[in-house]
């Protein structure tokens, strides 16, 4: 495991725009990049049809619910690639997740509270909400809100599942959507959800829903820690060299960066290096993309991330992977990463896209 000695200095650096804080499964099955505040969404990778609920366990792990030949599975999702596991089969079927302590997860089905442990697969019903139609839930700050379609926020009973109206003088149907889908916590403390295709901002103390815009997708669960990859990469010994980043990109944590097409597998070692930044549109006084064909003779490679920390490591098998320390109080912090690799190419380097990353909570 390694720690860049940048990251234990974080606190002089700003913490730049919220672009794409959360990871979103959408009712198509689609797992997408979410901008909380724009309404953007990029694809990060294919899931399951109408998938539910996005949360984290306790530990951090990324949990998400989905209906697979009449019954409802749990579903493991990695934050960094999108890549989904099949896990637990569910006794009922989730309409929403949130976290609970330990391996455990919060999930809301028609009108009771149940808890599911993510080690175990085993689940337990708390209790009814004394509601008919919750639609979503959220753990903040260690208290349990929902989504009523007709009473609208309310808290939840983390033992006995009853839920308290937040405001009785704002009611769920005053909304267009009619309902909220999901609920999750921005880094900035701001509770956000959404149905039919809208986005809200909420108000934890009086149940008011500010509304902020449109997504281009319907959301079905939503968390926050995201990975996504831009630019292009070059060619190295085995193929265009690809960048992956995986683990729970979240704060405290560890992150992996994994990069292939260094050369054929069985190949002799290469010295490689990982480029950590905080921007990816310059770097020392000049813009990004900075294309390095000019100056190193390589072929179609660019720098795409600031070089604000660096470390070398070697190959193996025709890839470079680095684990890194994720310490604890960066919720909201996005850095970018970059690989490269010296080995017999054009230029003697190959260089892999950019992969930017938002911690999350």
């Amino acid at each position: 495991m390694q720690t860049l000695r940048s990251v234990c200095c974080l606190c002089m650096f700003t913490v730049g725009a919220i672009a794409q804080d959360l990871l979103a499964v959408t009712s198509t099955g689609s797992i997408m990049a979410l901008d909380s505040s724009t309404g953007s969404m990029a694809t990060v990778a294919s899931g399951y049809a109408q998938q539910r609920g996005l949360a984290r366990d306790g530990s951090g792990a990324l949990w998400s619910t989905a209906p697979i030949a009449g019954q409802a599975r749990l579903v493991h999702v990695d934050p960094g690639t999108g890549s989904t596991t099949l896990t637990a089969t569910l006794p009922f079927h989730p309409q929403s997740l949130a976290t609970a302590g330990g391996a455990g997860l919060f999930a809301a089905a028609a009108s009771a509270l149940w808890h599911i442990d993510t080690a175990t697969g085993a689940t337990a019903n708390l209790g009814a909400t004394g509601v008919t139609a919750l639609g979503a839930i959220v753990t903040y700050q260690g208290v349990l809100y929902g989504w009523d379609r007709v009473l609208g926020l309310v808290v939840l009973d983390p033992v006995t599942g009853l839920a308290t109206d937040v405001n009785p003088a704002i009611g769920g149907a005053t909304l267009a959507t009619g309902g909220i889908d999901w609920l999750a916590v921005r880094d900035d403390g701001v509770m956000v959800g959404g149905g039919g295709g809208l986005r809200f901002a909420f108000d934890r103390v009086t149940g008011i829903a500010q509304f902020l815009g449109a997504t281009p997708f319907e959301v079905r669960g939503a968390a926050s820690g995201v990975a996504t990859a831009y630019g292009v990469g070059c060619l190295g010994g085995a193929g265009l060299v690809q960048l992956g980043v995986s683990g729970a990109l979240r704060s405290p944590s560890l992150c992996t960066s994994r990069s292939i097409g260094h050369g054929s597998v069985g190949a002799a070692q290469h010295l490689g290096v990982l480029v950590f930044g905080f921007s990816r549109t310059s770097n020392g006084g000049n813009t990004l993309p900075f294309h390095l064909d000019p100056l190193l003779g390589t072929q179609g490679c660019s720098l795409l991330a600031s070089i604000d920390a660096a470390l070398l490591g070697l190959t193996d098998q025709g890839a470079l992977q680095f684990t890194l320390t994720m310490p604890a109080g960066l919720a909201g912090l996005t850095f970018h990463l970059q690989h490269a690799a010296f080995e017999p190419v054009p230029g003697n380097m190959s260089w892999s896209q950019g992969v930017r990353v938002r911690l999350g909570s």
